[in-house]
């Protein structure tokens, strides 16, 4: 059972949480083809810690550091990886220009980002992140991944053109039975809101060339809710908030 915190906990625990399932690549961390089809799985609680002060670790005059703190959480929030990329650089100027680091680091924060974007696999997403961050084998594989994207993207529109139904991952269902509303995000991507004691069926066409299904919810008091990743691709899988 989830339990309520203050509003003044921060909205980034859902950027930590997706950062956190993106990168549990383990086949323990995951569950397998079908084994928890019938019964779903349970998102569960996920802490984080809060996003650093950058302007009091840092000290530089210099509005855009005064508001990086904001502006992260704002990308964490809409699920931007291009953002988090573009705000890692200028987190990674700060700490070269002072010698300092915060708890977060531009190479933290470069991850996160990186991460994120394999979930989304958007191939202009992922050529653009690939040409901000500093870290060349994942440049690497990002322009890897984008043009493999591509091809994917090509395919499901002339799948769509010729009236030809899309393979792969099409709903995921998930049940909300808790008395909060609570914000979904599959594979990367904000799908919305769920009302309290309710079910949604949530089409994921985006998911499908995808080598798992990640689910995260999130409420506006920043309670989070995430559970394994699912290998695989299924028509249908559910996902419970307890």
């Amino acid at each position: 059972m989830l339990t309520m915190k203050s509003p003044v906990m921060p909205l980034a625990v859902a950027a930590f949480c997706l950062m956190r399932v993106a990168a549990s690549a383990a086949d323990t961390d995951r569950a397998k083809p079908g084994a928890e089809k019938d019964r779903g799985i349970e998102l569960k609680r996920v802490e984080a810690k809060p996003i650093p002060d950058f302007q009091k670790t840092f000290g530089l005059p210099f509005e855009s550091i005064e508001t990086l703190s904001q502006r992260l959480l704002s990308a964490r929030r809409k699920m931007d990886p291009h953002a988090l990329a573009l705000i890692a650089v200028e987190l990674g100027s700060a700490e070269e220009a002072t010698g300092k680091k915060a708890d977060l680091t531009a190479a933290t924060l470069e991850k996160e980002a990186v991460e994120i974007a394999r979930l989304r696999r958007k191939s202009a997403e992922l050529k653009a992140i690939a040409a901000l961050i500093g870290d060349e084998s994942a440049a690497k594989e990002l322009r890897g991944l984008s043009a493999k994207a591509a091809g994917e993207e090509a395919e499901v529109a002339a799948r769509a053109k010729s009236g030809e139904r899309d393979k792969g991952v099409h709903f995921v269902k998930v049940f909300n039975n808790t008395d909060f509303p609570f914000r979904v995000v599959i594979n990367g991507v904000d799908c919305g809101w769920i009302a309290p004691n309710s079910q949604q069926i949530i089409p994921s066409p985006w998911a499908q060339f995808a080598p798992f299904v990640s689910v995260v919810a999130f409420d506006q008091f920043g309670d989070v809710a995430t559970g394994l990743d699912v290998q695989g691709n299924h028509v249908e899988f559910k996902f419970f908030i307890n």
